[in-house]
């Protein structure tokens, strides 16, 4: 390695270069994959769920190419960090690349302070397990000193995933059947998700680990069996904590999922993690889901369509301003409508003195 004497970074005292980084990376990091390459962008912080954020805060103007912009953002596989993917792909990018590939030493200096003090962001399977180290026949960059093995897994302390996955990959991983541990040509969801759980947890150094699922669907959340869906990593933290204890065991992180509101009228104990649940190896978070989503018309076009999960009638405090609706009080409202055996749309609709909800 060049000693680079004429650099007054580099001729700083170790300190104060670490203190330099420590200024300039962000204090979370989008890792992902464009053209085949692993990428960095910084990550801008979204809210990842309350009830003001239901897809309302992407529009972009009313004519139809806003209409379109907005219907793309609605159905961004990033989901909450829509806007962190339009970063992403922006000419103009953070600092963090440029930074990095000044040279060899600031790159290995930069890498370590990085993973060190900023949470690691991934919205997609394929990046995960490139981080993991799994899939190494990528060009995952055209340099000697490579990204992924000094930002790989084994380094990250804070590790955020968000996945919002198609229908069609929930249906794959509710699937009874025992997972291969080893990989085909071919990685099918199952596969990936099933042998990522038990790889997470071999890293000695992370301490956080957030998930956040949603499907890309306009549908109800309830219609995916989510104990089926986590029962590996439910599996993996299990046989982690209840290793032995040796020197040689790293402590298991502290896991959060974030999870949709079940729709009360669809929750099964046997499908869904409910109050009724037993000790989970995880903490579940509830959210309400985003109510505005992307559909395709006819004619190939993008179109917007509103379509609330639970609670179905939140649009009364908007509609109703002088009654001042609360959420927690629409949602009790709907609970005590779905026990007594009401259509609560119909409900909904003789509200708004209409017939029929239609959006």
């Amino acid at each position: 390695m060049h000693p680079q004497r004429e650099s007054r970074l580099l001729s700083a005292p170790v300190e104060i270069r670490r203190a330099i980084y420590a200024m300039i990376i962000p204090r979370e990091i989008h890792a992902f994959l464009s053209r085949g390459r692993l990428r960095l962008s910084v990550c801008l912080e979204p809210n990842l769920g309350d009830d003001s954020h239901d897809g309302r805060e992407r529009r972009s103007g009313t004519d139809h190419e806003g209409i379109s912009k907005w219907a793309r953002r609605l159905r961004s596989s990033w989901g909450p960090h829509w806007e962190c993917e339009e970063t992403s792909h922006a000419r103009y990018q953070s600092n963090i690349h440029g930074f990095l590939f000044l040279c060899k030493q600031v790159f290995f200096e930069v890498s370590d302070i990085m993973t060190e003090i900023a949470a690691i962001n991934v919205t997609d399977l394929e990046t995960l397990s490139i981080l993991l180290g799994r899939d190494q026949s990528k060009d995952v960059f055209n340099y000697s000193w490579i990204l992924w093995e000094h930002i790989c897994f084994t380094n990250i302390r804070k590790l955020n995933l968000t996945f919002r996955l198609p229908v069609a990959s929930y249906r794959e991983l509710e699937d009874e059947d025992t997972v291969p541990r080893q990989m085909s040509t071919e990685s099918t969801v199952r596969a990936l998700w099933a042998s990522s759980w038990p790889d997470l947890l071999i890293s000695r150094e992370l301490r956080s680990l957030h998930i956040w699922l949603d499907h890309d669907n306009s549908s109800s959340w309830s219609t995916v069996k989510e104990r089926m869906v986590l029962r590996t990593l439910s599996a993996a933290l299990t046989a982690h904590k209840q290793a032995p204890s040796q020197t040689e065991t790293p402590q298991a992180p502290d896991v959060v999922v974030s999870l949709p509101k079940l729709h009360p009228g669809m929750a099964a104990p046997g499908s869904h993690f409910t109050q009724d649940s037993l000790s989970l190896p995880f903490t579940i978070q509830r959210r309400y889901r985003q109510r505005w989503h992307c559909k395709e018309t006819s004619n190939g076009d993008l179109d917007i369509q509103y379509r609330p999960d639970f609670p179905i009638m939140e649009e009364l405090r908007h509609l109703e301003p002088d009654r001042e609706w609360t959420l927690q009080g629409i949602e009790e409202l709907e609970i005590t409508l779905l026990e007594s055996g009401e259509d609560v749309e119909a409900v909904f609709g003789e509200l708004l003195n209409s017939p029929s909800i239609c959006y």
